[in-house]
């Protein structure tokens, strides 16, 4: 978890300030470093207050939502603009 948040991380600080994707990419960095964290946080809560099996889908699953459709919208959203205004 720590290594690839690591690796990602180093990839959007080694982005050229000036390219007009980086600011993109550093939310999107942190949107997912946001949602990622929720995973170890539903897992603690599962084992110490007892979610149930379908609160723990739940949560799950609205991460998982989060994570890959609001990213996909995010770059599609950003491709679109880039293609607008070259």
């Amino acid at each position: 978890f720590i290594l690839v948040l690591g690796y990602l991380g180093d990839g959007v600080l080694a982005l050229d300030e000036d390219s007009k994707n980086t600011g993109t990419a550093r939310n999107l960095f942190w949107l997912t470093v946001l949602i990622w964290c929720t995973y170890p946080l539903y897992f603690v809560l599962e084992h110490t207050m007892g979610l149930s099996t379908f609160q723990e889908i739940l949560c799950y699953g609205i991460s998982d939502v989060l994570a890959k459709v609001v990213f996909a919208l995010v770059l599609v959203y950003n491709f679109s603009q880039n293609v607008r205004d070259p």
